[in-house]
Parts: structure tokens; sequence; C-alpha cells
């Protein structure tokens, strides 16, 4: 297999600055329909041969599953998709750009049933306002789930923007996506529920990484060893929407590597922060092995830390 075509439909969208110029990226114009959690990629694939004229974007957080995908895009010779790692309520918010999208699909989203994991759940105000930010006018979103609530809940959210048409269908028993999730569901006669809402209100969103899109770097004339080694485990609240957690402190002659993760208001990311001596100073940076999101909680991780550790 080709690596170079294998990788070509893996965008790795913390490498550019946002907004995506998603024409360049699949090198012509033509309507674009994201999906958020394509699994195993089935609707993907049936629609992009179904619909060659029309551009799809596709998230998901498991490589698995992106490994996978982009096999059987390749072995099947569709140009039409672009697949992107990533929690697709951040990708959706920070790489389109107002009334760019013409369609937005989620196809049998995990519930979290449990109060606990609520934050965890895909509906939100934050996501219904992003939709009505994203798609163009008459621009549509589409829900498949088997779990009754949880569409009626999606739906109360989109109706109370004033910003969408809904329209549900409470006992589908027909094949809808030929999904693998939607024929176990069949197989064993649950029903599957579907949810369809066009845009007729536009909403304004801030976006976190538009601004400001430089990384920061920051020069200190001395670094205290023992603050740095300290750090290990020390968990810093910027304010509610903002954390980070040094996890681990690796050490070599002359620097330091920090393991940090981050979250901006529940979105995570992993990444590495270096201390590295120059001459008679140093440095604090994100490591180039590591490329996270340029988040206001990442930027504020690295001054953070050339603050504690001068001596």
């Amino acid at each position: 297999m080709n690596i170079s075509v294998f990788a070509k439909y893996h965008v790795r969208a913390q490498e550019f600055d946002p907004p995506l110029d998603w024409e360049g990226l699949f090198e012509r114009s033509g309507p674009l329909v994201v999906e958020l959690g394509f699994g195993s990629g089935e609707f993907l694939i049936q629609n992009a041969i179904q619909h060659p004229s029309t551009n799809f974007v596709g998230f998901e957080t498991s490589l698995t599953c992106m490994v996978k995908l982009q096999k059987s895009l390749s072995r099947l010779g569709i140009n039409n998709v672009r697949a992107v790692l990533l929690d697709g309520r951040f990708g959706l918010k920070e790489l389109f750009r107002d009334k760019t999208v013409d369609a937005v699909y989620v196809n049998f989203p995990c519930p979290w049933p449990k109060e606990a994991h609520k934050n965890r759940r895909l509906y939100s105000k934050t996501f219904v306002d992003t939709l009505a930010s994203v798609l163009k006018d008459q621009g549509s979103f589409h829900l498949i789930t088997d779990v009754q609530w949880y569409l009626k809940d999606t739906a109360s959210l989109l109706i109370e923007s004033k910003c969408f048409s809904v329209k549900m269908s409470e006992a589908l028993n027909k094949n809808v996506v030929s999904t693998r999730y939607e024929k176990k569901w069949l197989s064993r006669g649950k029903v599957i529920y579907a949810l369809a809402a066009v845009k007729i209100k536009s909403a304004s969103i801030k976006r976190i990484t538009w601004e400001d899109k430089e990384m920061p770097h920051v020069h200190l004339k001395n670094v205290c060893e023992d603050k740095v080694k300290a750090l290990r485990d020390k968990v810093f609240h910027e304010d509610q929407e903002s954390v980070f957690v040094v996890k681990n402190v690796y050490s070599n002659v002359d620097e330091f590597l920090l393991r940090v993760i981050s979250s901006d208001n529940g979105f995570q990311q992993c990444y590495f922060v270096l201390i590295q001596k120059r001459g008679k100073s140093y440095i604090v940076k994100i490591d180039p092995s590591t490329i996270p999101y340029r988040t206001p909680t990442v930027k504020k991780s690295v001054f953070k830390i050339a603050e504690v550790i001068q001596s």
C-alpha cells in the first residue's frame, strides 16, 4: 500500500492555522458535510461513493477507527473524504468558518446515561450554538440514536435556541444509514429514532484558537532544578474552565521535559513542555515532538511553569 496515498486522508489539523482551508485540503470546492464520531466509517464511505461531488469530513477520537477508515478509503479509491483525530465538538467549533457547512451528522453517539458523565454528552448549549454558527442558512443537523430520551433532550435544546426547525421520527424501523450499530440494534428489535433540524437563524460563538496563534516561549536567566522536580503531579487551576497538571518530569543534561495534561472547558490535550539550557540562559516552550492545539490553557501552562521555576 502506498503510504503517501494512505496518509492523505488524515488531516493533522493542529499543524494548520485555524480555521482550516477545506477547499484547499480537498483541492476543490463543493458541498461540505461533517460526521462527528465516524466509528468504522460506514456512513462516510457509503455517502462519499453516492455523492462524489460532496466533500466529507469525519471526526473520531479512536486511532483504531482512524486507521481502519484510511485503509478502506485507500482500497476503494475514494478521494472526497478527510478525517481528523479529534473530539468533534471541538473540531466543529474551531476548524470551520461561519456558514460554510451544509450538513452535520451524528450516528449513534454514546448517551453517557449517568448523571456524573453528563458533561461528556454531545448536546449542550455550546454545541447547539456551534451548529447555528457553522451551518449555512438552511443547513441541516441529523441525529440517529436508539435512546429516546437522548433524542428528546437534544431536540429541546435545538428548539430552545430558536435557531432550528426540528422534526423527529419516533418509530424508525427502516434502514437509515447502514452502520454497524444500526444493523446491530435492528437485529435485536430495537427502535431507532431520527432527528432532523434545519437552521433558520444564526448564532455567534467565540473560538479559542483563532487569536494569538503563536505558541509562547519564555527566556529565563536562571532555573531552580528543585522547583522543576517539585512540579510533578502539581495541578494549576487558572479558572473554572482552565486547568492543567504536570504529570511527569524527565531530566537530562541541561534540560527537563514535562508531560502536561490540560483542559479547556473539558477539551483535554496531552503534550510536553521543554525546559532547555542555552548558553547561560534557559528557554521554556512546547516541545516540538508534540503539537497541541493552541488553546488558552496550553499557552498559560508555558507561562505559569516559567514563572514557578525561576530561581
